[in-house]
């Protein structure tokens, strides 16, 4: 009875590993016929969204380059309180 239990036990390990192997084939399978196409296609569209929107990124850039320019130049004039005053007519 102890031989025929872990003969049964020895055949139960070998058809769930069989099964595993089965199971892992069938997910590279899917891998490769699922992911692997959307992948690329998420890859060819990101990029060519960087492509359509690198004009007005570079444009956004700018602007805001001046706008900083801007404010730092409004940081380097004198204040009220700095400034001489103006002569009376």
């Amino acid at each position: 009875a102890y031989f025929e239990g872990l003969t049964d036990g020895v055949g139960q390990v070998r058809e769930s590993v069989a099964q595993f192997s089965q199971s892992l084939t069938h997910l590279s399978d899917e891998l490769n016929n699922t992911l692997k196409p959307a992948m690329k296609d998420i890859t060819d569209r990101v990029e060519t969204f960087e492509f359509e929107t690198a004009p007005r990124v570079d444009a956004i850039q700018k602007r805001v380059e001046n706008i900083n320019d801007a404010v730092s130049n409004l940081d380097a004039m004198p204040t009220a309180d700095q400034r001489e005053p103006l002569p009376k007519h």
